[in-house]
């Protein structure tokens, strides 16, 4: 990920805590770079478990739909 997306992403992480969008996640999130860990790990297990590319193109769909769709917005992610 670019500097510049994960500074929008974090930028968008700060601005949800402020207007408590958080507080209707259940658990609610420490912080963002634990947030961050865990997406990325969660991605690195699935990698490692399945070697096909179909499934690993598929991993995108394994995010919580508000977690991708926020990607998408904010940090202009589009794969």
């Amino acid at each position: 990920m670019a500097p510049e997306r994960l500074n929008i992403l974090h930028t968008a992480f700060h601005t949800a805590k402020l207007k408590r969008l958080h507080n209707n996640i259940t658990p609610a999130p420490k912080s963002f770079a634990s947030e961050l860990l865990g997406l990325l790990t969660r991605n690195t297990k699935l990698e490692r478990k399945y070697h096909g590319k179909k499934i690993k193109d598929s991993f995108l769909r394994t995010l919580p739909n508000h977690v991708h769709t926020a990607l998408q917005k904010w940090a202009l992610v589009t794969q």
